[in-house]
């Protein structure tokens, strides 16, 4: 009885004391272990929070409240917080030798302590397709980076060794630190290296240990040594080097005495492969280096905060661009669909908020949607053919702002200058309009075609009757005598040698500069009207088709597309120094009656040998090859460019060189007109000479 007395009394001064202990337990550490800024705007943390020492023991179940970020220094808020088995990469690096072979009483040796624990940990303890595992020996690498526990099992049970030298340990060290700080296969793994060796190095002295605990440190490896010697030999220099390492790095050293002995090891990377996965939505506008900081409040009311993290980023405006927009638009739809195309350069799609239209400064659609391939158009509203110039611009959620390129889009009204589409409306029985005036036109027609024939009766009758003499009665005027009237008879006969005779009328004939005499005609005409001469056929030919004859020029406009207008398809030649394209016949020497081309749209003129369009502040502008030509200074053209105004297209060609001689564009060796230079034609009909 006093016994149990004593033992009541012993608990009743320990319980006191247990919550203490909890609180003065070892502290406890957060590590930010990965910034995963791939996704962005969202960012990805992953956060391990742990007891402080080698065990690493986990403190799991901490809520979401728990946790607070900063970024850049500012507080951020919608933080998402999971825990999740990320798992572990880990490295065992074997450094067999002879200790490895030395068996127990039962005739185990320490390699199969080795083999049996190693299958145990992979057969109950990995986790598949999470853990990432690699075994070195000095001999050969039997597995490296499987994910496979039934892999890892058939390489550990296929292992043997013959190998009865002195390995390089600090070279084992080295490459399976190499192992050890490959990219993970998932951001946030922890890295893990497990030595076991019969010590590291032959006396201690002559291995490096800083620089390797450098290199694991610099990786955020931590490295766990097992001792495999002769019990009460850990303080041989090798096995002393072998706990530095371990130390150095936070890892466990532990002595080989079976296979439970690797039960530590096996706890410590189980804890660090579940970790908080932290993620939230960031604001971030600008390329460079960026800072993540966590802070952890645990359940006794303590805080831990993290190291700052360090990631980079590049951020930059969304590109907008316009594809496969049309150069014309026929106004005939109620909205014409604006394709757009959205892309990121830095590599981070994301959400827009504003995406505007503007259609000669002016906005006329907005959309508010993340994502947008279209945009609206307006065009019954258009109601004369001119050119539109249309822009994009994109706001996307980080506020960033860019604008496409302005696109030169000409747009044909349906219903030019603002007329009427449809008629007016008629009362039932009225006579259409078109017919009242086709009436009009019919009867205008009738009664000039009766006027004329009057007229040219009235022309054709003779004044008076011949006299007996042979001489002719003119009323108010002497007879003519018989040689004038002979004259008037036979007009082949040749002119006297001073002159033609009197009342002869002579013509010019282009091809001569020798007058030709005028034939009589059959009726004479009323006083003070000279007589019309009968002109022989080939004369009578060149002076009634010198007009219509085809004169062409150095260079000319082959049409390509006359317009609206019913405009003819021949050639326009380029005789003179300037031509004149437009709509009005007052101003332009060349006239198309479409209404997309202004009253005077453009020239084009001759300097020097070189021919040069001009813009005559036309409201759709003058284009050579698809391409606006500048307000000012024209633009040259070349044999085969094409050109446009408004719907009429021209193509521009040459026929041969160019003389700067000649402002004209002839050559002063051919001429390429088809009538040559002459004076001005002289007087068809000579006025006849005084009684």
């Amino acid at each position: 009885m006093r016994r149990a007395l004593s033992v009541l009394a012993l608990l009743g001064l320990l319980l006191p004391s247990l919550p203490f202990a909890y609180a003065q337990s070892s502290p406890a550490t957060a590590t930010i272990t990965a910034i995963d800024p791939n996704n962005f705007p969202d960012i990805h943390a992953y956060v391990d929070v742990a007891r402080a020492g080698a065990s690493g023991q986990r403190i799991s179940g901490l809520p979401p409240s728990a946790f607070a970020l900063t970024e850049n220094g500012q507080s951020i808020s919608n933080v998402s917080v999971a825990e999740q088995d990320i798992g572990v990469q880990v490295v065992f690096a074997l450094d067999t030798n002879s200790a490895f072979k030395t068996r127990d009483a039962a005739g185990v040796n320490r390699l199969n302590y080795i083999t049996q624990a190693l299958t145990t940990f992979a057969q109950t303890q990995m986790k598949a397709e999470a853990d990432d595992l690699t075994l070195l020996t000095p001999e050969v690498d039997l597995i490296t980076h499987l994910d496979a526990p039934s892999a890892v099992m058939d390489a550990v049970n296929r292992y043997t060794t013959e190998f009865g030298g002195a390995a390089e340990s600090v070279q084992l060290v080295s490459r399976a630190l190499d192992f050890a700080s490959d990219a993970t296969p998932r951001p946030g793994m922890r890295r893990v290296l497990v030595y076991l060796a019969n010590g590291l190095g032959r006396t201690g002295a002559d291995v490096p240990v800083n620089d390797l605990l450098t290199r694991a440190q610099a990786a955020g490896v931590q490295i766990h040594t097992v001792f495999v010697g002769p019990e009460g030999a850990e303080a041989i220099p090798g096995a002393v080097t072998q706990r530095k390492l371990s130390e150095g790095t936070g890892g466990l050293f532990i002595s080989l005495r079976g296979p439970e002995s690797l039960a530590p090891v096996f706890e410590s990377i189980t804890n660090q492969r579940r970790q908080y996965h932290l993620s939230y939505r960031s604001m971030l506008k600008s390329t460079g280096e960026h800072t993540l900081g966590v802070r952890v409040q645990l359940p006794d009311g303590s805080v831990l905060t993290t190291p700052e993290g360090m990631f980079p980023l590049r951020v930059e405006p969304p590109i907008v661009t316009l594809p496969n927009l049309p150069a014309a638009l026929q106004a005939s739809e109620a909205n014409y669909a604006v394709p757009i195309v959205i892309n990121f350069p830095d590599g981070h799609p994301r959400a827009l908020t504003h995406t505007q239209l503007r259609v000669n400064e002016q906005i006329v659609d907005t959309q508010q949607t993340a994502r947008v391939e279209t945009l609206n158009w307006p065009l019954l509203d258009i109601t004369e053919s001119a050119t539109h110039t249309l822009q994009v611009q994109v706001t996307d959620e980080l506020g960033l702002t860019s604008a496409s390129n302005a696109v030169a889009v000409f747009v044909e009204s349906a219903t030019p200058n603002g007329a009427q589409t449809s008629s007016p409306a008629r009362e039932p029985g009225a006579i259409p309009p078109e017919v009242i005036l086709l009436t009009v036109g019919v009867a205008l027609v009738v009664i000039g075609g009766v006027g004329v024939y009057w007229f040219l009766r009235r022309r054709a009758q003779p004044a008076s009757t011949p006299s007996a003499a042979g001489g002719e009665t003119i009323p108010g005027r002497p007879l003519a005598s018989d040689d004038r009237l002979a004259a008037l008879r036979q007009p082949d006969t040749p002119p006297a040698a001073n002159g033609a005779a009197v009342g002869e009328a002579t013509i010019s004939d282009p091809a001569s500069t020798t007058p030709s005499p005028a034939l009589r005609p059959k009726t004479l005409l009323h006083v003070g009207m000279p007589a019309l001469p009968r002109v022989p056929w080939p004369q009578f030919h060149r002076l009634t088709h010198a007009s219509k004859l085809k004169v062409t020029g150095v260079a000319y406009l082959e049409i390509v597309e006359p317009g609206g207008g019913g405009e003819p398809i021949d050639n326009i030649e380029i005789t003179g120094s300037v031509l004149r394209l437009g709509r009005e016949a007052s101003l332009a020497d060349v006239i198309f009656s479409d209404r997309s081309v202004s009253r005077l749209h453009a020239r084009i003129a001759i300097a020097e040998g070189v021919f040069k369009i001009f813009d005559e502040g036309s409201t759709s502008g003058t284009w050579v090859n698809f391409n606006q030509i500048p307000a000012e200074g024209g633009h040259e053209l070349k044999p085969g460019d094409m050109i446009n105004l408004g719907r009429v297209q021209l193509r521009f060609q040459l026929r041969g060189e160019i003389s700067p001689q000649s402002p004209n564009g002839k050559s002063a060796q051919a001429s390429h007109s088809t009538i040559p230079d002459a004076a001005p034609p002289r007087p068809l009909i000579k006025p006849p000479a005084a009684d």
